[in-house]
């Protein structure tokens, strides 16, 4: 579920009970300031990605249309 990310929010928080109980070397190698970084970076990728896919699904549907449009003036 998409929640609004208010300004200053830890993400490390949203993570407390999956880090709590779960074992994990890697991560856990990194400091909090790190930790949250990359949470920030992959929410970021995650946004930027739908938004990229959401703007070429418009570009096709206007294409569609238009190509439509063309058609049935054309023709």
């Amino acid at each position: 579920m998409a929640t609004a990310n208010p300004v200053g929010q830890n993400n490390l928080e949203k993570l407390s009970w999956y880090l709590d109980h779960c074992k994990h070397t890697v991560w856990d190698s990194f400091s909090a300031d790190q930790q949250n970084r990359m949470i920030e970076d992959d929410l970021l990728a995650g946004t930027s990605v739908a938004t990229v896919l959401a703007s070429l699904i418009a570009t096709g549907l206007v294409l569609i249309i238009v190509t439509v449009l063309a058609v049935l003036v054309m023709g």
